[in-house]
């Protein structure tokens, strides 16, 4: 989604931004570029590889090209997942840098994709959006883009509390093959939402859902 819209769509000047699941830094760097100065935009993402190139920067093989590090103030990087535990989970890294999940893969996923494999179950720090946001004092976030391959659910489930009257905008993938372990449907995701949550655009395998709570 691009993210001018997303600008004109909120109409913050100082808007809060959680992006989880940020992977190397590209989405994140758009977003630097298209808010300037006035964006705080937390960034979580647990993949060692990813953290790596966020932190200290480096090769970025899908361009491919080298990409230098994120530093800037209007960032807060945080290493680690969001989902529905406080503690350190299993996380299951795939052979890219953009698939890896709190989830366990299915024969679905590499019958769609046989180049990627899974050979390695990481330990990482979890957080659920409810705890860190009650931690940070975050009072409400305009917008949060989610890319957490298949856990949705777990995402939601951690984070009741804050979508149900801290978040305007929520823009996520999904899919109804289950690509990984029990991952969510578009209507699973809404049922899990709530009935405050409609879906404002569907791109076919992403959606932006708005709060009709707050907008």
């Amino acid at each position: 989604m691009n993210k001018q819209i997303i600008k004109n769509l909120i109409q913050n000047l100082n808007p809060i931004i959680f992006e989880i699941g940020c992977a190397d830094g590209i989405d994140t760097k758009e977003f630097l570029e298209i808010f300037g100065d006035g964006l705080k935009i937390y960034c979580f993402e647990p993949d060692t590889r990813n953290i790596e190139v966020f932190t200290k920067g480096g090769f970025r093989p899908i361009m491919p090209e080298f990409t230098s590090p994120i530093n800037s103030k209007n960032v807060v990087f945080e290493p680690k997942a969001v989902g529905n535990v406080n503690g350190v989970v299993e996380f299951n890294q795939s052979s890219t840098i953009y698939s890896s999940s709190l989830k366990a893969p299915t024969e679905n996923l590499f019958r769609t994709w046989s180049e990627i494999s899974f050979n390695t179950i990481l330990e990482v720090e979890s957080v659920t959006l409810d705890r860190y946001v009650e931690q940070n004092k975050i009072e409400l976030i305009d917008f949060i883009w989610a890319d957490v391959q298949g856990a949705e659910d777990l995402l939601i489930e951690g984070g009741k509390n804050t979508f149900e009257t801290k978040v305007k905008y929520f823009y996520t993938e999904y899919a109804n093959v289950k690509y990984y372990n029990n991952s969510p449907t578009k209507e699973e995701i809404l049922s899990l939402l709530g009935p405050n949550w409609v879906i404002y655009q569907d791109f076919g395998t992403d959606v932006l859902l708005k709060n009709t709570y707050l907008v």
